[in-house]
């Protein structure tokens, strides 16, 4: 992928640099406290598409007495949108109750799938009915 000069520059100067400390959206520095008119290796290699060095655009003021540019416009908030729920109620004896677990999820979902499972009764002796072996399986 090959960058114009001042693309490659926007893509380095959104780190800052470990070198010089300098900020990010702002180019190196010298010890004098000039933009530098190259990068620093240790903040343009933090761009994989860079291999090689890359020289500071005119624009961004390199052998000259570093000052402060005009403060980065920040992004607009993205809205704040508030996530779908799903909600999942059910009941699987005859003594539980599906209503008051509606109630609860009622407010905080926006779907709710309710199930109501019966399960099989019981004879008076307390025993589950147990359902008839398949046809053909013989017991000897």
């Amino acid at each position: 992928m090959e960058l114009t000069l001042n693309q490659a520059a926007s893509a380095v100067e959104r780190n800052d640099c470990p070198t010089c400390e300098a900020s990010a959206e702002s180019p190196c520095r010298t010890r004098g406290g000039k933009a530098a008119t190259k990068y620093h290796t240790a903040r343009f290699i933090l761009v994989p598409t860079l291999r090689e060095e890359l020289a500071v655009p005119e624009d961004r003021g390199p052998g000259r007495p570093w000052k402060a540019g005009p403060p980065v416009e920040a992004l607009p908030a993205a809205a704040v949108v508030k996530p779908i729920r799903i909600g999942y109620a059910r009941c699987s004896t005859a003594q539980q109750e599906l209503a008051s677990q509606l109630a609860a999820l009622e407010p905080v979902c926006k779907r709710i799938f309710p199930e109501k499972i019966s399960t099989p009764g019981q004879d008076p002796a307390g025993q589950v009915p147990q359902p008839p072996p398949p046809s053909g399986t013989h017991r000897k």
